[in-house]
């Protein structure tokens, strides 16, 4: 699992670097290519692999009719924080994700055929990944038979948490008569997919996004493909062979800053409501109840950092830059409010 120089000691790679680098490189090439090369069939293939799995561990869960190992509430596991309003923070898949409005205006809309479609596809995607999230919650709760082993302490329920749900699903498939083995690798070819065209979506909006940057701040390089394309991709590399050490506290800040983005995403919508005059308290009322929530929460977890001495300069410093961007959107918030309410202008959108 280890590659070493053959005149001494080089550049150490484990199974997991060379794995993490491949995806890197796949991930930068199909961010540039035509969305219906590889986007697009991948994409599809995919959607068979999880609409088919995702039918078995529910045929698998009527048949097995397991009962929970989890308890109904366990308000206070030993060292947890706060359950609100960390929850929000916490919580992305199958639920408010910032991520989501990424891809939504970054690679669907491109890809609608009517704008009749969004709802159907948009809508539908989100209650498929709701019900996915439900399956897995299901399958650590009902399919592991020690769950007070691995979620006894907060401290130890991250450990190995992709194999709990790997192994929970492929009890659910083994009682259709699937042998063990083979629904193991079934259901860790679920996770790969999905871990994959997260990996490539993410690499193609990240280099929309550098390449948007030219007229931002006057770089016409920027514009370039290929340019654009490594800008986006290579500061991770050095994440990776540094290990978890080197990204470990960025991810501290992945919630947060994923919901960051999921309340801009919400105020957007939010104005575009208001100004065609259409009814917005499904959209406001979720926009104020999390930018509430994410800046407690990140208020929370920086003085935690600043007087636990559990943070470093680097996720101090992002997280300080992370909340000043948050005042700032709560403050475009406000003015776009007032400015509505004060001068109400109709869009011809509808």
């Amino acid at each position: 699992s280890q590659m070493v120089g053959e005149t001494g000691p080089g550049l150490h790679l484990t199974t997991y670097t060379v794995w993490a680098l491949f995806l890197l490189v796949y991930s930068g090439i199909a961010s540039v290519l035509p969305v219906w090369l590889m986007l697009q069939p991948r994409d599809a293939i995919n959607a068979y692999q999880l609409v088919i799995g995702m039918a078995l561990l529910i045929l698998g869960l009527a048949v097995l009719n397991p009962t929970m190992a989890a308890p109904a509430l366990n308000p206070n596991p030993a060292g947890a924080p706060p359950m609100i309003p960390l929850l929000f923070v916490t919580v992305a898949c199958g639920a408010v994700s910032g991520f989501h409005g990424l891809v939504a205006s970054g690679t669907t809309s491109k890809q609608l055929n009517h704008f009749s479609d969004a709802r159907m596809i948009g809508y539908g995607s989100m209650l498929g990944e709701g019900l996915l999230a439900v399956l897995a919650t299901v399958a650590v709760c009902a399919g592991l038979p020690d769950w007070g082993g691995h979620y006894h302490a907060w401290n130890t329920s991250g450990i190995q948490a992709i194999a709990r749900f790997v192994q929970g699903a492929a009890n659910f498939m083994h009682a259709l008569g699937i042998p063990t083995d083979f629904s193991t690798t079934l259901v860790a070819l679920m996770v790969i997919a999905f871990a994959a065209t997260s990996m490539d979506t993410a690499a193609r909006i990240q280099r929309l996004i550098v390449m948007s940057w030219a007229d931002t701040f006057r770089l016409p390089m920027l514009k370039q493909l290929w340019v654009a394309m490594v800008l986006a991709v290579v500061p991770a590399v050095p994440l990776v062979l540094a290990g978890q050490s080197a990204w470990g506290p960025l991810w501290m800040l992945f919630g947060t800053t994923n919901q960051l983005i999921a309340c801009m995403s919400l105020m957007v919508l939010w104005v575009y409501l208001l100004r065609t005059k259409r009814p917005s308290w499904a959209v406001a009322a979720p926009f104020v109840v999390l930018t509430v929530s994410t800046t407690i929460s990140l208020c929370m977890n920086l003085y935690e950092w600043a007087t636990t001495h559990t943070g470093n300069m680097v996720t101090i410093g992002l997280g300080t830059i992370i909340l000043i961007l948050e005042i700032w959107m709560i403050t475009e918030a406000v003015l776009m409010l007032c400015r509505q309410l004060k001068h109400p202008t109709p869009s011809p959108l509808r």
